[in-house]
């Protein structure tokens, strides 16, 4: 790549067939995690919703989740809040479909392609702040 100045390679497998293409970026990407340039789509984050619940994207880590609700999940098994959606379920859910999990309601709102796209958590109980309380 760097001799002939392409930012392109043909990945060839063992038997001289074409297993795929890689890119400058691809390779850097490896080395020092994920790069955002000016085509990367920008995807939304956690999204505070009235009464204490959050809107999510599928491909939010874990750990974002639960700190964001004051909660412990399990990452054992996931890293993703879709992965963890699949995990307690045990099979693709559908669209609009709801369960309970650890004191809230998971509501799976938009699925493509069998991919969890957004999940809305909202506590079971309404959570009440000091100043609700006074």
């Amino acid at each position: 790549m760097r001799t002939e100045r392409f930012h392109m390679a043909m990945v060839v497998d063992e038997h001289g067939g074409t297993a795929g293409l890689v890119t400058l970026e691809d390779l850097v990407e490896e080395i020092v995690g994920d790069i955002t340039d000016e085509y990367d789509a920008v995807e939304p984050s956690l999204e505070r919703l009235e009464g204490g619940g959050i809107r999510a994207p599928g491909n939010t880590p874990i750990d974002e989740v639960g700190e964001a609700l004051d909660m412990d999940l399990p990452d054992e098994e996931s890293d993703t809040l879709a992965g963890l959606v699949f995990n307690v379920l045990g099979r693709v859910p559908e669209q609009g479909e709801e369960f309970p999990f650890q004191n809230f309601k998971f509501r799976v709102e938009r699925i493509e392609r069998r991919r969890i796209m957004s999940v809305v958590i909202v506590p079971l109980l309404p959570i009440v702040t000091a100043d609700e309380a006074n």
